[in-house]
């Protein structure tokens, strides 16, 4: 592991190609995730989240033949990865397949909703708030409502048009903490506009 970090990961980048090409089967890429539990640079370790993720996806590797040191939590952390570097598309399937094995679920909602939204904002389709909200409401379901929750919801509700909903959802967040600047300029903002 004395290779310079760059190297390591563009080693891990070309493991998909590989696999596809038959020169590595699937029995060796779990020796060689396996390998990966080594591995102390938080970068490298997203590359490899990312291509084990891609590998999974594509159906070369199966998530149960996955050493466990990985296999923990796998798809959320490759989804919080992926969403660390704007890689909004691919993390809400990654954040799907968490909710979907029951990996860290609650935060694995509202990180979903977080990314729609982040789409949302680029490519305004109604679709995106729509299933933010779904996701938000069962956020709501496990647990007291949130600033950070809260917040979102107001955002929804804004951009719907909703204003009163808005500012109470707005209220909400400021009520639960009054440090939420952007609850605060949001709520100050649409109090003025009344």
């Amino acid at each position: 592991m004395d290779e310079e970090p760059e190297n390591r990961a563009r080693l891990w980048l070309i493991i998909p190609q590989l696999v596809r090409s038959g020169v590595l089967k699937p029995i060796d890429v779990r020796n060689i995730v396996k390998l990966s539990c080594m591995e102390k640079d938080k970068d490298i370790v997203g590359v490899i989240y990312r291509v084990v993720y891609e590998l999974i996806d594509s159906g070369i590797v199966d998530l149960n033949d996955l050493p466990r040191c990985i296999k923990s939590k796998f798809f959320y952390k490759a989804a919080s990865f992926m969403f660390d570097n704007d890689d909004y598309e691919n993390a809400i399937k990654a954040y799907t397949m968490a909710i979907e094995n029951n990996q860290n679920k609650k935060n694995a909602l509202f990180n979903r909703a977080l990314s729609y939204i982040i789409l949302y904002r680029s490519d305004p389709r109604p679709d995106y708030l729509d299933l933010a909200e779904m996701d938000l409401n069962e956020v709501q379901k496990m647990e007291s409502v949130k600033d950070d929750v809260a917040f979102l919801m107001g955002f929804i509700k804004e951009e719907r048009g909703d204003l009163d909903e808005a500012i109470n959802w707005y209220s909400i967040a400021v009520k639960l903490n009054k440090n939420n600047k952007l609850a605060k300029d949001a709520l100050d903002r649409l109090r003025k506009t009344r």
